[in-house]
């Protein structure tokens, strides 16, 4: 890996804002498992759905991919967007997209080998997505 790139893995709770007004109705969620590969020109992210619900909902336990993702500085397409807000791994507004099927395909080969396959995924994603061009 390169020396410029940090690992990191965040985890994020599961949740029940169910609400009786569909308005404000969230459903239940997941403890999400985010591997994030940053740098000085952005990151990228895997996202993956544990399938850990808090207890007594009834829900099933069932792991998935959920998404590939990158913020970069630079757009990666002509009249890409940028987001509104100051993006942590930008420093600033990002430019970012992702492919949820990218995040479906790399969770079984997450399952049969281990992280070391989705920091691999990282580093090319970022390589071709985010890392600032000249």
């Amino acid at each position: 890996m390169r020396a410029d790139l940090k690992r990191t893995i965040q985890f994020r709770p599961a949740f029940n804002r169910r609400h009786p007004d569909p308005a404000k109705d969230y459903g239940i969620g997941a403890v999400l498992m985010v591997f994030i590969l940053h740098g000085p020109d952005g990151a990228a992210q895997y996202i993956v759905n544990t399938g850990w619900y808090l207890p007594g909902l009834g829900a099933d336990a069932k792991g998935e991919g959920f998404s590939i993702n990158y913020h970069a500085k630079q757009p990666n397409y002509e009249g890409q967007p940028a987001s509104d807000e100051a993006c942590p791994w930008t420093g600033g507004p990002c430019y970012c997209d992702g492919s949820a099927l990218a995040g479906e395909k790399l969770f079984h080969e997450f399952v049969r080998r281990g992280e070391e396959v989705v920091w691999a995924e990282l580093e090319e994603w970022y390589a071709d997505r985010v890392e600032v061009r000249g």
